[in-house]
């Protein structure tokens, strides 16, 4: 999610297609998701969006933290943990 404010329409676009798939897992409300390789956290926010404040996300990656552009996993942990999904993650 820190990208969109590179690519803002391609973040757009992507984070509907990962809304969509997420919608056909019928996620309940309340559920704990287990996201191996979580990347930078697109998907870790539609999985937390979708266990809604009562849930729980883990999303776990093997890479550093420093890796990644233009937005590294760390700053993009960093971000999702500061916003409003942040306690969901």
């Amino acid at each position: 999610m820190a990208a969109a404010d590179h690519c803002p329409d391609v973040q757009l676009s992507q984070t509907r297609h990962r809304a969509a798939l997420v919608d056909g897992w019928n996620i309940e409300p309340g559920s704990t998701v287990l996201e191996l390789g979580c990347g930078q956290g697109d998907m870790t926010a539609v999985l937390a969006e979708a266990v809604g404040p009562r849930g729980r996300v883990v999303a776990v990656d093997v890479a550093e933290p420093s890796y990644g552009a233009p937005v590294t996993l760390g700053e993009s942990a960093a971000r999702l943990a500061a916003g409003p999904l942040g306690p969901r993650i």
